[in-house]
This record gives structure tokens, C-alpha cells and sequence, in this order.
């Protein structure tokens, strides 16, 4: 560009810009240093300040100049919201601005993981966390790496949401994930199963229509994320197939683009997992049955692509492939496919049906599935004896930063599976009630209002005070979110204002009435009494089940947290620490506090009576027997279990 002004430009600018051109190395390496330089040639030249507003002064209102610019960048000026049908690029599930980075390339690879190594290497970090492993095009070639890089006594897990009952894989070069299948396995079992259809009915009574069958909603929430929020991708894989000429011109001609497109769409949606991890052919034998699982409910639902589907049964299930077909454009195509249905999952099921399901929300969570109704005790031994034998150090946990709500009101929502016509006669009446509420008829509608009431049951403090902790506040924010999830009546994309206003008064009418709240106390208290005690079996299961309990931020205390943002207020671990001194000095043993607890009758209305004593008192055995963590789980065999609710948990060291 020309100096358009009458002072030189200062040498040592003009020296920096040469250095500029000149560097080779990442920029992650320089920029700071070399902006920091900048900003101090700015500060103390004011030939260079002129400089600079004459350059920009020549830009305003010239948009010539600034489409020459723009031309000349990496990138191409899109509105946000054509992403949703055209992309260029692997991004962190809908977000554009979070660009996945391209791990598979090896100089990629180096370079990002330059820093982290330093810091192993210098004993600062013991221990890395992969978050969402599955957005990799390759996550079993990139955990090999990074296992080669930092050696073998690194702790290494992955996020990773597993489906009910998938089983990670062996082969991969981890001590585990980060807890999320524990947390669906105790959620699971702190609910009485018995009651499900009870708390159908219910629900239908509530709504007035019946409730739809969740794997079909998760199904039809997915195929719409396809179709009208990621259409770009599914576009690009069907390019990718066709590019990687895996079949003939003569298929494509017959069968057409739109058909083999709509495949390749069923197959994504019916897909029963995040992804499979084979890199090669054949697959392992399970991945093949979960591929094949796919393509048998795909073909079932939509027999008019079972000609286009056969071709993926041939290369994926049996391994026909053939000969002009190069094996590693088949491998790529797979390995760019299973990148979709995580997404699919996460933001058609996880951050769309979710939402929509309401009949029972507490199953509503990542890593668990509103498709099962509670496991039985000997179902949850087996899998912590196949987690003890096979991942002992992965995280047992209960809440994290992406839990829809927080542990304690999981905990809470747990107790309307035992208590089912208490529930009915209360939340019939709440709903009368609240009919006079609405500033405008049907604003929430029926389902919406379901959940409203089993998200206050577990939000609103033991002490029955609706004016603690903002929670007005933050409940309308949680409100007008959860709206926008479930897609219904407002989105994202498309905010539907006079609906979320609607909303929110009536939020506000319900928290100003005391009628209602008179009228929601009486269930308040016995589902905080019986979910604080659920509370504290949670803290001691995940302190004594095979795994590392996981303490999320700020869960020491009662966790009445909903979805984030709500989930990621600051904590105040000053208050934690001083309880935990005082707890100390006040009960020796866990037991000891529980018994007091259990003899009192009485629920804790402040922090005095949460779980941080238990689980501090849970976790003691590990210290002082660090190698109890590996001591096997114990089935229980010959135990009786006199009633349904008493859980035995056995440790032991096998000595011979």
C-alpha cells in the first residue's frame, strides 16, 4: 500500500515488516511477541498513528477497497447462517467459528502438540483429557500418536459419550473416558423401573395427547439437524463418495445422486453410536454388527434405498470390495462419514429431543437415553465388573460442564419414579393453578409446562425459598434455552420472541404466586428429603464403584445447577474449604453423620448438610490404600437383597 502520509513510515516498522515476511515458523510462536512490538511502535510514533488513520479513513464508505481486500484473504465472507447449507470446512458440531483442526497431518500434529510435550517432558502435566475424541477424522490414529509422544505413564482419557451398553474399545491406548457412561449406569439405577408405565400415563393425562416414542423422536430430530442445519456436510460426504469413484459412473447414472444422497443420509441417522474406531478392512467384528445394525434400520424404514445401502453391507460388513476400488479412498470415505453421526446425536438427540421429551427428564442427559426406564442391580454389577476389568482408572462421574442438569437434581427427579400417584395428584393441581398464570392462553403449552414443573421440583433450594440463589433469573434464562433446543416453538436461528415472552411472564407469575407455591411445597419437601438421600448414595457409589470420582467444580456442595451457562457460575471454594474444617471437627466418619442424619428425620437447608462430608469420607479408603482402587469388584453372588432399594458394594483383595 502507498504511504499516504507526508512523514517516512519509521524504519523500525519497516524492519518488522521485513522480519515479518521472513518467518517460517508457526505463527502461534511469534504473533504475541510481534504485536506486543507493534502496539509499542504505534504508542511512541505519531507519524506511524497518522499513518494509520489515514489508511483507514481511506477504506470508509469505499467499498471497492474493501472487496479488493477481502479477495485477497484465506476466506470468503459467507453469512452465518449459510452454513447450514454450504461448507467448506470440519467445524466443532454447528459452531462456525470452532474449526477443527486437521490432526491427521502429521505437521499439524507436531506443531500443535509442541507446547504440551514441553510440559510433560517437564513433569508439569501427569495427565491429558481429549475432548470429544470423536470430532477427529481418525481418533485411533491420533491416540496412537499422542500415546507415542508422551509414553506410556501419562494418564490419558477421552471424552466419549458411549450408547446404552457399547462397549470401548480395547485396542485404544487410554486408562478410560471421563465418566459419562458411569453417570447414565448410576442414573439408571437410582430409578425404579417398575413405574414407568404409571408415569406414562401421567404424562399423557398432563398433556392431553400421547407421548411419542423417544427413539423415533431422537430419530426425527436427527434426520431434521441433517436436512436443515447441516445439509453442507452431508453434500460434501456425497461429493466424497462420488470423487472417490467407490462407485461405478454406471451405479451413479442408474440409481441417481438424489437416492445414493438419501442413503448416505439413512445411514448417518440410523446409526446406533457415535462411531466405530476400525481404521481398516475388514472392521472389527464389533463395529461390523453396530454398521450393519445401521443399514438393517435404515433399509427397513426406507426399503426404496436398499439398493443404494447393499453397496455400503458389501464394502463395510463383508468386505466385498472391488478390485478397481482403492482401498484407501475407502477407508477415508468411512473415516469422514463417522464424523456425522456424533453430531447428529449430540445436536439432534442430546440438544433437540431432549428437550422435546418431557414425560421424564431426568434420563434427558449426555451419555444416558430417555429409551431406557432404570437397570436392576445385577445388571449394573456386571458392567462395574467389566469396567474394573477392563478400564479401572476411567472417571466416575456425575456432573460436568455439559450435564444437562446438575447431580443433586437428577437426584431429586429420581425419587418421581417411586412415588408416582403423589406426583399425579400434585402436578394436576399445580396445572389448575397455573391456568390462570398464563398472560396468554397456550403460552407454554402443555409439554412445555411438564417440564417446567419437574425442572422447579429439582431446582428450587431445600429451604423452600424461591428468592434464593437468583433463581428467577436463571431459571428464565434455562427457559428461553431450552425453547430455543427443542425447536417447537422458537430456535436458534429463528427466535420466536412473543412465545418466549409468553414464557417467561409466566415463569414470573408462578414465582410471584403463593398460592402455587403453598401449593408445591408439600411435594417439594418429600422429593428434597428422599433425593438428599439419593444424593449421598451417589457420592459414596461413585467413591467406592471401580473408576477415579470425578468432583465437578462446585459440586462439593449441593449441585441444584441446570444447563450451562447455568453450570459454569463461579464457585466460592473459600466457603468449601471452611465447611470441610468444620465437618472434620464435627463428625469423624461418615457414618457417623449419616446415622445422625437418618435419627434426626430432617432434610439440611443449607450447605452444613451436603455432601462434601461424604465424599470426602468416601474417598478416604483410596488414600490410605492407594492400591484398593485396582482390588477387584466383588459380585454379590450368595447376598440376598431383602428390598430394592439396599445396593451392597464389595471390594476385596483375592489373596491365594
Amino acid at each position: 500500500m502507498p504511504n499516504p502520509s507526508q512523514e517516512p513510515i519509521p524504519g523500525e516498522l519497516l524492519v518488522l515488516l521485513e522480519e515479518l515476511g521472513q518467518r517460517s515458523n508457526p505463527p502461534a510462536d511469534w504473533q504475541d511477541e510481534w504485536k506486543q512490538r507493534l502496539a509499542a511502535l504505534y504508542r511512541h510514533h505519531n507519524n506511524l498513528v497518522d499513518y494509520v488513520t489515514t489508511c483507514i479513513n481511506r477504506f470508509q464508505n469505499n467499498p471497492h477497497r474493501w472487496n479488493t481486500l477481502l479477495q485477497q484473504q484465506h476466506y470468503t465472507l459467507y453469512h452465518w447462517k449459510a452454513t447450514e447449507h454450504l461448507i467448506n470446512y470440519r467445524r466443532f458440531f454447528t459452531v462456525n467459528d470452532l474449526i477443527c483442526l486437521r490432526m491427521e497431518d502429521e505437521e499439524v500434529f507436531e506443531a500443535y502438540h509442541n507446547f504440551i510435550l514441553k510440559r510433560v517432558l517437564s513433569g508439569q502435566i501427569q495427565g491429558l483429557r481429549v475432548d470429544h475424541v470423536d470430532g477427529l477424522l481418525n481418533p485411533s490414529q491420533y491416540l496412537r500418536r499422542l500415546r507415542q509422544l508422551v509414553g506410556p505413564d501419562v494418564y490419558l482419557i477421552v471424552e466419549k459419550i458411549l450408547e446404552n451398553e457399547e462397549i470401548l474399545s480395547a485396542q485404544l491406548p487410554i486408562q478410560g473416558n471421563t465418566g459419562y457412561d458411569f453417570l447414565a449406569l448410576s442414573n439408571q439405577l437410582f430409578t425404579y423401573s417398575p413405574h414407568q408405565e404409571a408415569l406414562l400415563k401421567i404424562r399423557d393425562k398432563f398433556v392431553g395427547q400421547t407421548a411419542e416414542d423417544p427413539h423415533s423422536l431422537i430419530l426425527e430430530s436427527k434426520a431434521f439437524m441433517l436436512k436443515e442445519r447441516m445439509a453442507g456436510e452431508w453434500d460434501n460426504l456425497t461429493h466424497l463418495l462420488r470423487d472417490s469413484q467407490l462407485l461405478s459412473e454406471e451405479v451413479w447414472q442408474q440409481l441417481g445422486e438424489a437416492k445414493i444422497k438419501d442413503a448416505i443420509g439413512a445411514f448417518l441417522v440410523y446409526f446406533p453410536v457415535y462411531r466405530v474406531y476400525s481404521e481398516d478392512f475388514p472392521l472389527s467384528e464389533n463395529d461390523r454388527s453396530l454398521v450393519r445394525a445401521a443399514l438393517d434400520e435404515a433399509s427397513a424404514n426406507h426399503p426404496e434405498l436398499s439398493n443404494v445401502l447393499k453397496h455400503f453391507e458389501q464394502w463395510f460388513v463383508h468386505h466385498q470390495v472391488p478390485a478397481e476400488v482403492n482401498p484407501t479412498r475407502l477407508r477415508y470415505f468411512l473415516c469422514a462419514a463417522c464424523n456425522l453421526p456424533g453430531l447428529l446425536m449430540a445436536k439432534g438427540g442430546e440438544d433437540t429431543a431432549f428437550y422435546r421429551l418431557a414425560y421424564y427428564i431426568v434420563h434427558n442427559e449426555v451419555g444416558d437415553s430417555p429409551t431406557l426406564f432404570g437397570i436392576d442391580q445385577p445388571k449394573f454389577h456386571q458392567m462395574m465388573h467389566y469396567r474394573q476389568a477392563r478400564y479401572p482408572l476411567s472417571l466416575n462421574a456425575t456432573s460436568t460442564h455439559d450435564t444437562k442438569r446438575g447431580e443433586d437434581v437428577r437426584a431429586r427427579l429420581n425419587v418421581i419414579s417411586e412415588i408416582p400417584e403423589l406426583w399425579e395428584k400434585h402436578v394436576l393441581h399445580w396445572q389448575q393453578i397455573a391456568d390462570r398464570l398464563k398472560v396468554k392462553p397456550g403460552i407454554p403449552d402443555r409439554r412445555d409446562e411438564y417440564f417446567i414443573y419437574q425442572s422447579l421440583l429439582g431446582a428450587v433450594p431445600a429451604s423452600g425459598n424461591w428468592n434464593e440463589d437468583e433463581l428467577l433469573p436463571r431459571m428464565k434464562d434455562y427457559l428461553v434455552k431450552c425453547c430455543r433446543e427443542a425447536k417447537r416453538h422458537s430456535s436458534w436461528s429463528e427466535p420466536n420472541l412473543d412465545y418466549e415472552a409468553g414464557f417467561t411472564q409466566f415463569i414470573e407469575n408462578v414465582f410471584a404466586s403463593n398460592e402455587f407455591q403453598e401449593a408445591f411445597a408439600p411435594l417439594h419437601q418429600v422429593v428434597v428429603y428422599y433425593g438428599m438421600i439419593n444424593s449421598f448414595s451417589q457420592v459414596l457409589l461413585k467413591c467406592s464403584c471401580p473408576g477415579v470420582p470425578d468432583v465437578y467444580q462446585g459440586t462439593e456442595l449441593w449441585d441444584l445447577s441446570l444447563v450451562d451457562p447455568d453450570n459454569r457460575r463461579q464457585v466460592d471454594f473459600q466457603e468449601r474449604n471452611l465447611l470441610l474444617r468444620t465437618l472434620q471437627e464435627r463428625y469423624a466418619r461418615t457414618d457417623h453423620f449419616l446415622a445422625t442424619l437418618g435419627r434426626s428425620g430432617k432434610t439440611p437447608t443449607s450447605n452444613a448438610g451436603s455432601c462434601i462430608g461424604p465424599c470426602r469420607s468416601g474417598s478416604e479408603p483410596r488414600k490410605y490404600l492407594p492400591k484398593a482402587i485396582t482390588w477387584p469388584w466383588i459380585l454379590p453372588g450368595s447376598i440376598r437383597h431383602t428390598c430394592w432399594h439396599l445396593f451392597v458394594v464389595l471390594r476385596a483383595k483375592v489373596i491365594w
